[in-house]
């Protein structure tokens, strides 16, 4: 009878220590994050920065669900994507309107647009007075306006300090996946 309780408490421990293993999480240096596969968080649809049950969960409560997919194809985990379109820096001096080639050929774009001083030999890159500021009666700064399927345009406000502000424009466009 020894033996087979020797044989029944080492089969016994076996299983616990195994049971132990799987329980707790396991994690590699293989291992990644993937953000697509993060739905849940405190609010539903809000990423957490891990994948948990409560992901796991939703995703199986969508089991055998249909629907139209969405092309994520123009998404990227963890990079901006190069611009559709980025007109380099611009000379544009103050009271000058600017058009600009819009060769997304849509207006569903993301315009992101900075500026740059001429300050001697400290230049810098900006977005002081960006959509144009009202100050003591005078308007300063840069604005993109009137964006079309073909074109954007971009002014410079008259009062537009030169040297410190707005004398260099570039603007970057960024197609908005449907």
């Amino acid at each position: 009878m020894e033996k087979k309780d020797l044989f029944i408490a080492v089969l016994a421990t076996f299983c616990l220590t195994a049971t132990i293993f799987m329980i707790l999480p396991i994690k590699s240096a293989t291992s990644y994050y993937d953000p697509w596969a993060d739905v849940s968080g405190p609010t539903l649809g809000i990423p957490d920065g891990r994948i948990d049950m409560r992901d796991i969960a939703y995703e199986v409560s969508h089991f055998g669900t249909f629907g139209t997919p969405i092309d994520r194809s123009g998404y990227s985990s963890n990079t901006l994507p190069k611009p559709d379109y980025d007109s380099g820096w611009l000379n544009i001096s103050r009271g000058t309107r600017i058009t600009l080639p819009n060769p997304t050929g849509t207006t569903d774009v993301l315009v992101y647009m900075i500026g740059k001083s001429s300050n001697g030999g400290n230049p810098y890159i900006h977005q002081i007075g960006y959509g144009a500021e009202l100050n003591y009666g005078s308007e300063y700064g840069c604005d993109w306006e009137t964006l079309t399927a073909t074109s954007i345009q971009v002014y410079r406000r008259p009062n537009d300090p030169v040297g410190t502000s707005w004398d260099y424009v570039r603007v970057m466009m960024w197609k908005i996946p449907t």
